[in-house]
């Protein structure tokens, strides 16, 4: 029979945690929940997700992060972003910013860009349009 103190005494060899989120991007669902009394929009929903999400990586160096976007009949990788979606993209701004932890800009930046643009893809919103038929 194992010793159980001995087990728990070893020293775990990775402490890193992985956040998954899974952000519903249904413009018909954050239309309908922004017209209700003290309804929230989706760029504020966002806004409060990218502060969890920096929270999350501020708490230990080692944190890991995935953000998906499920939209009206597709998902997509906001975070991190594929190889071969890259260039989606726009130019991600350059500039230092001495008051923000860079990574904290970088997942900002592409968790947002990743939303803007599947906003506006056209297959998207086509699809979309479909399914309401």
């Amino acid at each position: 029979m194992k010793d159980t103190d001995s087990v728990s005494e070893a020293p775990l060899t990775d402490e890193s945690n992985l956040l998954v989120l899974i952000i519903d991007t249904n413009p018909f669902a954050w239309a309908k929940a922004a017209a209700t009394p003290g309804g929230l929009s989706f760029d504020q929903a966002l806004s409060q997700i990218l502060v969890f999400i920096n929270a999350h990586l501020a708490l230990k160096h080692d944190n890991r992060l995935a953000v998906i976007a499920s939209h009206v009949g597709v998902s997509k990788f906001l975070y991190p972003i594929p190889e071969a979606n890259a260039h989606l993209i726009e130019e991600i701004d350059s500039s230092n910013d001495s008051n923000m932890y860079q990574t904290f800009r970088a997942v900002n930046q592409h968790v947002t860009a990743g939303a803007i643009n599947l906003l506006k893809d056209v297959d998207t919103q086509i699809s979309t349009l479909d399914q309401c038929k």
